[in-house]
């Protein structure tokens, strides 16, 4: 027997509302890069602390807010992958429960 399979459409990956989130990751990266030289002032780090990240130099708030940026899709990459797969498997038990109840003659 051959079940006719719907093919959903599928949401876009790149929408306004992950963009959104990914950008709030990137913004609170920057701002935590840029405040940790004061911020291990302030919780009493000693001075060998605070010049390791003063030497990190300019530049540091861009590459931890690129990296939270990127992350940030990662994570939401892999829950949508887990999510599609998810879908397909109860897609495929409810094909198979219709399917079986047919063949007993049960109405579905």
């Amino acid at each position: 027997m051959n079940h006719a399979v719907a093919l959903q459409k599928r949401e876009p990956f790149f929408t306004k509302r992950r963009f959104g989130w990914a950008s709030a990751a990137a913004v609170c990266a920057c701002g935590a890069a840029c405040a940790a030289p004061l911020l291990v002032v302030a919780a009493g780090g000693g001075a060998t602390a605070t010049a390791i990240l003063g030497l990190l130099g300019a530049g540091k708030e861009i590459i931890a807010g690129g990296l939270a940026f990127a992350g940030a899709f990662a994570v939401m990459a892999l829950r949508s992958r887990a999510k599609a797969a998810d879908g397909a498997a109860c897609a495929i038990d409810a094909g198979r429960s219709r399917q079986g109840a047919a063949t007993r003659g049960e109405a579905a």
